[in-house]
């Protein structure tokens, strides 16, 4: 039971200062100084005595909670491990201080060959003005060169799922070949590349029984050797 007035008042006042400080330290990811200060001056400031002693070890429950913190901190510092980044285990790269995309669709080593292809993905970003998307394709080996024009992409935003698109007809410079994808961010006028690309995706051909490749174009009708119908 409490004795005294004088320690009601010290239990309730750290009572509610350690209220206040976990629900700080639960919103907060990383602990940082302040919070572990903080945990210090809440022990330094405990009274000592048998009076204080119920204070004293809710100080020192709070500041054992903030070092964890501080601890979990250092641990993902040195491992990597913060929070998920846009794709699971993927570690975003930057230049001029803007994020690369992460693609998704069409997914890697996908076999494509239809009349439209549609490029989805994802950016930890917002499109400032003057900046677009560039989708851009080659084949193994040869410039990454972009596959529209980017201008067509001023002030895109995602959908409701944070996913960019673009919708485009099937290059025909790579039908029924193997050929890579990427996205990056651009300036727009003047041109110019500030952004790094995303990890490539692979777009393969569709094979036919027996390993041999499709028609290049399924959408095309074959010409008549007789030039007529």
């Amino acid at each position: 039971m409490l004795k005294s007035p004088k320690m009601l008042t010290l239990c309730l006042i750290g009572l509610a200062f350690c209220a206040a400080l976990m629900a700080a330290v639960r919103a907060t990811p990383v602990a940082t100084a302040g919070d572990i200060q903080a945990g210090e001056d809440v022990v330094q400031a405990a009274t000592p005595g048998p009076d204080g002693a119920m204070a004293t070890r809710i100080a020192e429950a709070v500041q054992a909670t903030v070092q964890a913190r501080a601890v979990e901190a250092t641990v993902q510092a040195i491992t990597g491990q913060g929070a998920a980044p846009a794709q699971a285990g993927a570690v975003i790269r930057q230049e001029n201080g803007i994020p690369a995309p992460v693609l998704i669709r069409p997914r890697d080593g996908v076999a494509l060959d239809s009349a439209r292809i549609r490029f989805e993905w994802r950016w930890d970003g917002e499109l400032g003005e003057n900046m677009g998307f560039e989708v851009r394709g080659w084949l193994e080996g040869e410039s990454h060169n972009g596959l529209h024009d980017a201008r067509r992409t001023d002030g895109m935003r995602p959908n409701w799922r944070g996913i960019y698109a673009y919708e485009m007809e099937f290059p025909a410079q790579f039908r029924g070949k193997d050929w890579y994808w990427t996205v990056a961010v651009v300036e727009l006028e003047p041109y110019e590349r500030i952004g790094p690309e995303a990890d490539p995706h692979l777009v393969g051909v569709p094979k036919a029984r027996g390993g041999s490749r499709q028609p290049a174009s399924p959408l095309g009708q074959p010409e008549s050797p007789l030039g007529g119908r």
